[in-house]
């Protein structure tokens, strides 16, 4: 079409077609949609959002507006004019989705800067506050920025950039914090995971726990935890295999059952096995305080919401 508009010679059929004059209106429109299209191509390509997922996504006239906006902001780095409730977070939203910026003034006046939080060259442009008890913001105390968002934003947002949560991690001056904020963050994504509303997102987020599982086996393989974890990304993926079983099993049988968490790690490997009947009697020797710990743990959505081990657990 833009060939056509531009008056150039067409092949249809193997039939050469002569040139004539074209509509320079025309390819001067077709032109800029070109244009148009390979910038939200860079922009979700920066974003590193999957190809599956953004020829699912519904764009109108005013959204392609705003992530036309968002590539001379983040792409460019430009300042760009706008209006602004003020400094802070700022969700775009796309159907089910959302791409998640900060937005600040630029020293002209009516120009804001966007900055994508989860971008790393960008870190130092932004802090992050909390309301204290008092009411009173005070700075966050957190080692990545995904510290900073919920198992509910992280089924949303599209700009996560998961690819590099890794890295985020291994930056990290203090490695034993790290390891712990990276373990946290990955039962976050799997929540995230399970709460998803599109496959393709599903998968994203698993493939983020994916990786930093295997950073965390790398750094201590004999973990339980970090096992554990890994086979509940298995059974959610659909690859648990046999041998991933044999090896549940004889985790169970090395179960230190002086260990205080022995009993939780317990009914995590028998949820991984789907043995009900013996997941129901160590529950019954779990206090309160614990059953309610399991049951916030994302290994607990692999229990079968139909059995008794939901219906009959006490709150």
């Amino acid at each position: 079409m833009l060939a056509s508009a531009a008056g150039n010679a067409l092949v249809i059929g193997g039939v050469t077609h002569e040139r004539h004059d074209g509509d320079p209106k025309m390819e001067a429109e077709l032109q800029s949609v070109r244009a148009e299209l390979a910038r939200l191509i860079e922009l979700f390509d920066e974003f590193g959002i999957d190809d599956d997922l953004t020829s699912t996504l519904e764009i109108d006239d005013k959204t392609k507006r705003m992530l036309l906006a968002l590539h001379e902001g983040v792409l460019q780095d430009h300042p760009v004019r706008g209006t602004s409730d003020g400094t802070g977070r700022y969700d775009i939203a796309l159907g089910v989705y959302k791409i998640m910026v900060i937005v600040m003034p630029a020293e002209e006046e009516g120009y804001w800067q966007i900055v994508d939080p989860f971008d790393p060259t960008k870190r130092d442009r932004f802090r992050i506050y909390r309301l204290d008890e008092s009411g009173s913001p005070e700075p966050m105390e957190w080692g990545t920025v995904y510290e900073a968002m919920t198992s509910e934003d992280m089924a949303s947002v599209l700009n996560l950039r998961l690819r590099g949560i890794v890295a985020a991690y291994v930056a990290l001056e203090d490695r034993s914090a790290a390891l712990n904020k990276a373990n946290l963050m990955l039962l976050q994504l799997l929540s995230a995971a399970d709460s998803a509303s599109e496959e393709h997102h599903r998968a994203y987020l698993l493939q983020g726990s994916t990786d930093l599982c295997k950073w965390l086996l790398g750094e201590d393989p004999d973990s339980l935890i970090h096992r554990i974890n890994w086979w509940q990304i298995q059974h959610r993926l659909g690859t648990l295999s046999d041998a991933d079983r044999r090896d549940i099993r004889a985790a169970r049988r090395s179960l230190n059952r002086d260990d205080t968490q022995a009993g939780l790690l317990e009914a995590c490997l028998l949820i991984l096995l789907k043995d009900v009947n013996e997941l129901d009697l160590v529950i019954s020797e779990l206090g309160d305080d614990k059953v309610a710990m399991l049951q916030s743990w994302p290994v607990w959505v692999l229990a079968n919401p139909g059995s008794r081990i939901c219906a009959d657990v006490p709150l």
